[in-house]
């Protein structure tokens, strides 16, 4: 159904967009999770409020293929939707919808997004507290100096994710404070 941003043509457009809206009310669960990760690479307007009901799913996957198909939308009630699944009890989930709401829609900076991003940087999951603290970056929050400090007391070493986000917003400062080599930001 193609992928966006590929340097072929798009073709039925549309009518891929029909065939994935129809695939997430299907019956069939493994059929409505393709249909999720399917509307990720396509977005799909009209399948909107079926996605934001699926998010409550009894089924991990289901919510984890909503948290995919929530990237490419960036409206203030699919944010919601991604906040609240940074709450899941699944730490995949969480993590992944911690990654969206961090660095998929770092240019989403309002307040309930600072908060989900800074509760998440005491997460037991590891993944999930390194998302939230790199979109805390990415939004230069001025805690981040803190919670760096009380991250590498208790981990010797940062995520790779981390280090990606000084060095996106090429902060000389956090550099210097966690000894990050300068060469990262030529």
């Amino acid at each position: 159904m193609c992928i966006p941003k590929r340097p072929f043509s798009h073709y039925a457009v549309k009518e891929a967009q029909n065939i994935l809206a129809m695939a997430i009310k299907d019956t069939n669960i493994n059929i409505v999770i393709e249909g999720l990760y399917g509307i990720s690479f396509r977005k799909t307007d009209e399948a909107l409020p079926n996605i934001i009901s699926l998010a409550d799913h009894e089924n991990r996957d289901v919510r984890r293929a909503v948290v995919s198909a929530l990237y490419s939308f960036s409206e203030k009630i699919f944010i919601q939707t991604l906040i609240k699944l940074a709450t899941d009890v699944d730490d995949y989930i969480r993590e992944y919808a911690t990654f969206g709401l961090g660095q998929m829609h770092v240019d989403v900076d309002i307040p309930e997004v600072r908060e989900r991003l800074f509760l998440n940087c005491d997460d037991h999951c590891h993944y999930v507290a390194d998302d939230a603290l790199t979109g805390l970056i990415y939004r230069k929050d001025p805690r981040i100096f803190d919670l760096l400090q009380k991250r590498l007391v208790r981990v010797e070493e940062l995520n790779n994710c981390i280090e990606y986000a000084i060095s996106d917003t090429k902060s000389l400062v956090l550099a210097k404070l966690l000894n990050i080599k300068l060469e990262l930001f030529q």
